[in-house]
Parts: structure tokens; sequence; C-alpha cells
């Protein structure tokens, strides 16, 4: 309940199996041995409840199974210049807040990021495999603030056609970019590998910057991309226009 804490310290795995975990007080988990999740159960962050990472555990799913993490209070990485991964589904629901401080937080399931979500500088958040979608109204803030690292599985950018996101430091090494809607990045967008696809638009600004720098093949399938910013390209991978791709 509230005032309440858990704390775990050391390097041994924990399983939950089927049970139901409520957090309205403080977690921090400084130690190395990550909470497994197995069959159904559910870690519930609550309104008030806080989740704090103090170094680089995981949330993890330890079989197959139905297993959920929901944040409707905060999900913290203060500490721990390593990777925390989430393999879970995250329900990141419009109450909750995920906060890197340092580090990296990378995504591997399902998730939708209803929820803010802020990057201090010099840590990132990786969307590295699964499916996450980036709701109308999504924004990340671009320098000082940390990295939004593309590298794998799908990005959906809204679920309609006006949905607007913005992302201000983002990086896209692989994975495909799709959705209807349209995402504006700008501050810098570096795009080293992957795919553009779909009916959406992105847009880089007056004073934003796009670059490529490798030998990957960049694919640009029906979408549109609009630049105001600055393009360079000095890397010898082209980017090969599908569809109807503008």
């Amino acid at each position: 309940p509230t005032g309440a804490f858990l704390r775990s310290t050391n390097t041994g795995t924990k399983i939950i199996n089927t049970r139901r975990v409520e957090i309205v007080g403080t977690t921090e988990w400084p130690g190395s041995g990550s909470p497994q999740l197995e069959a159904n159960a559910v870690i519930d962050i609550q309104t008030g409840g806080v989740w704090d990472f103090q170094g680089d555990a995981d949330f993890a799913q330890n079989a197959p199974g139905t297993a959920t993490v929901i944040n409707d209070g905060t999900i913290l990485k203060s500490a721990g210049t390593g990777v925390t991964q989430i393999t879970v589904p995250l329900i990141h629901n419009a109450g909750g807040t995920l906060t890197i401080q340092t580090g990296q937080v990378e995504l591997r399931s399902t998730q939708t990021l209803n929820g803010p979500v802020t990057i201090a500088n010099g840590a990132t958040l990786d969307v590295a495999t699964g499916t996450t979608t980036l709701p109308a109204g999504f924004t990340l803030a671009g320098t000082p603030s940390g990295h939004f690292l593309f590298s794998g599985g799908t990005l959906n950018i809204g679920t309609a056609v006006n949905d607007a996101i913005s992302i201000g430091l983002l990086d896209h090494v692989n994975g495909t970019l799709q959705g209807p809607g349209t995402l504006t990045v700008p501050d810098s967008l570096v795009w080293d590998g992957g795919s553009w696809r779909g009916t959406g638009t992105t847009r880089l600004p007056t004073g934003a910057f796009l670059r490529s720098t490798n030998t990957g093949t960049k694919i640009i399938n029906t979408r549109r991309v609009e630049i105001v910013g600055t393009t360079e390209w000095p890397g010898s991978g082209s980017p090969q226009l599908e569809a109807n791709a503008v």
C-alpha cells in the first residue's frame, strides 16, 4: 500500500507465477536479479506507485504466457549504466510515467506508450523488437534530452491520419516504421537501416537534420517524407522509393 517499500538487492532471480503484484508504495531494485513473470502473472504499478530500477535488472518473461506489466504510476531507471530489458507486454497508461535517467531501457514485446516518457541526456530508450505504438500527441524533447533508438521490430506512428507524434532525437538502425500518423523530428534523425512504410508522413522542419552514414539500403514504401531542414547523406546506402512514396 501507500508508504510501503519493496526492495531487492542481490543477484538471485525472483519468479512470479500467475500471481498479481500491486504496487502503490515504492519498489527499489538495486540488485541484478530480475523479476521473472510466468503464466499470466501481473505487476500492476498503480497511481502513486513507483518501481525504481537502481541497476540493470529487467522485467523478464520466463516462460510462454500472458504475463503483463501495467503502469499507472512511475517506472524509473535511476541508476545502472547498462541495459534494462522489458520483455513482457507493457501497458503504459496515460496516467503513468516512464523516466530513464541513466543507461538504456529496451522494449522487447508489445506496448502502446500512452503515458509520458522522459529520457535524460546520455540515456536511451530502445525499441529493440516486438511492436510499439506511439499514440496521438506522443512527444519526446530533443537536445539536451536523450535518444530514442529504434533498432528492430515495428514502430507504429499513430493509429489515425491526423495523429501527430514528435521525437526530438531519433536513431533508426533497423525495423519497420509505419502507421498513418505524422512523425516530426525537430532536432536530429539518423537513419542507418530499416524501412519507412505506410500512408503517413515523416517530416523534418526548419533546423532539423537527417543523416545517413552507412551502406545499408533505406526503403521508403508509400510513405511521404517532407524535408524543410537539412539532409546529409555521406553513406553509400541509397534511399529506395517503392509504390507511391514521395
